[in-house]
């Protein structure tokens, strides 16, 4: 359905709330909130010091990416779903890179937890703020530490940083107990360790993503907080990381997985467990500017949402139609100017994007954005036709090297400029292929990305390059060898029902690993 989208499920109770939107813009985020001012204020200074924390906690050396995450902030979980193309019953919240840039959607209210239909699923009430610091982990993590993660230290490190707090004297608590984490032990299920360490994707564990959740952040406060076991993750990841298989990478470094697992249980039935307090002398949030919601995102932020999340194929038509009934109505803001062109792109009514664009040049000729926009619908146009004409190709790539001066580091001009080869037919130049992988660096969570630097490395003969580039995201898509011909047949049938708009339907970063490795051995005959 998403090619990455990870969202915390809990069962939910919705609340219901209406506010005007605030906007506050920080060093690492783009904060809206459906709140007052001051909310949005202090929402954005909570995530700048999570920030600084994790870095801090981490070790992270690499300076902070220029790219915003956009953060929304809703008025309850009905909220929520409604911003997922397909809803979304059951999620609290989520987080996906797309190349608009990384972006997560969360409700601002507390999330009410409740049992499963049949009791056998239960978790307890939990903070929004837990909920957004998860996510947020999971961005941290693949923005500067993108590596090969099995889904329940993904998962399970992003809980255990996620529950961090901050307290008014900035001193920073990790590893605090979750109830609501706690809670699905109490019907004494249990996935065996052996189960969770080698489970290649959430179809892993079936109907037991939540235990993959309660038992992986588990595991990882023991092997952090509990003394013992020293260096066994770190040899365990490296392993994953160099292509191990993952049975074996558990058993080399853990040992005898029956005794992790009579381990982890006992660390479970423990009713304190070992936090760390951290105190800083003062954890800065940066200069934070509030502003309140311009009248066009007011009407349009539900739209922006939702181009974010993905359009379903099905319904990209009435989108479009709806976006530019509502653009109409602000036909002097570039924002409403700019979602407006790029839904009618998507809708594939590249004529109707293109009265967006020159409007939006009107209103704000020095946005990088608008002039790359243009520039996008030339090279579609030149494509579309089959011109041959290599001074019109070199007037349109003109314009992206016009835009990327206006709005440097922006991964979508960058791209497109590399991508106007591609579309002609051509092996991109070395200028392309820097482009191209200058946006990777700037969001080397956003898979596509990720998948075309791949596919790049591979034309140029550098297959060790295309393995280390792709495996990172191969892990979170499912092993087509796994699955049965009826699996299979469902998974096409899936495919079809759940397109998005714009998204084609290509390998997935598992497929691509597996070609490649495959590619490798035979040359290496």
């Amino acid at each position: 359905m998403f090619k990455f989208l990870l969202a915390l499920a809990l069962t939910i109770a919705p609340s219901s709330a209406v506010a005007a939107w605030n906007v506050a813009t920080s060093e690492h985020f783009t904060v809206y909130s459906a709140g007052s001012d001051a909310s949005v204020r202090e929402a954005a200074a909570q995530l700048e010091k999570f920030h600084v924390a994790l870095r801090y906690l981490s070790g992270a050396g690499a300076p902070s990416s220029p790219i915003r995450v956009t953060v929304f902030l809703v008025s309850d979980v009905d909220a929520v779903q409604a911003a997922m193309p397909f809803g979304g019953g059951g999620v609290a919240g989520f987080y996906a890179a797309t190349l608009r840039g990384p972006y997560t959607i969360m409700s601002r209210t507390k999330i009410q937890g409740s049992k499963g239909s049949r009791g056998e699923f239960y978790v307890a009430d939990m903070a929004a703020q837990q909920i957004l610091f998860h996510e947020l982990t999971h961005h941290f993590m693949r923005q500067y530490f993108p590596a090969a993660y099995p889904v329940w230290y993904s998962e399970g490190f992003a809980e255990y940083l996620g529950s961090i707090q901050i307290e008014s004297n900035d001193t920073v608590v990790v590893g605090n107990l979750l109830d609501s984490r706690y809670a699905a032990f109490e019907n004494n299920e249990w996935l065996s360790v052996r189960q969770l360490l080698t489970a290649k994707s959430y179809r892993d564990v079936s109907t037991n993503v939540y235990l993959l959740y309660s038992e992986g952040w588990l595991l990882v406060h023991y092997l952090n907080n509990a003394g013992v076991r020293q260096g066994q993750l770190r040899k365990y990841l490296d392993a994953v990381n160099k292509g191990t298989a993952f049975d074996q990478a558990a058993r080399e470094a853990f040992g005898d997985l029956d005794q992790l697992d009579r381990e982890l249980r006992g660390y479970a039935s423990k009713s304190r467990l070992k936090a760390l307090a951290l105190p800083f002398k003062k954890l800065e949030s940066g200069a934070i500017a509030t502003r309140k919601a311009s009248p066009a995102e007011e009407a349009m932020l539900s739209y922006d949402m939702r181009m974010y999340a993905g359009v379903p194929a099905r319904d990209v038509g009435t989108f479009a139609d709806k976006v530019a009934d509502a653009a109409r109505s602000h036909m002097a803001d570039p924002y409403a100017l700019r979602l407006a062109a790029e839904a009618q792109r998507l809708a594939g009514r590249n004529d109707r994007a293109a009265e967006f664009v020159d409007h939006w040049l009107e209103v704000a000729p020095d946005d990088g954005r608008a002039i790359a926009a243009k520039a996008d619908l030339l090279i579609d146009r030149l494509a579309a036709t089959g011109d041959k004409d290599a001074e019109r190709w070199t007037a349109a790539r003109k314009l992206y090297a016009e835009a990327a001066k206006k709005t440097p580091d922006d991964p979508r001009i960058l791209r497109g400029f590399y991508m106007s080869y591609v579309k002609a037919g051509r092996l991109p130049p070395e200028a392309a292929q820097n482009a191209l992988y200058r946006a990777f660096e700037l969001m080397p969570q956003y898979d596509d990305m990720r998948a075309q630097v791949a596919s790049d490395f591979e034309a140029r003969g550098m297959i060790d390059a295309a393995i280390a580039t792709i495996r990172p995201a191969a892990f979170l898509s499912v092993d087509p060898s796994g699955l049965s011909e009826s699996e299979k047949r469902k998974r096409d049938k899936e495919k079809v029902r759940y397109r998005i708009a714009g998204e084609t339907d290509g390998e997935t970063a598992r497929e691509m690993l597996i070609r490649l490795e495959a590619l490798k051995a035979k040359s290496a005959k």
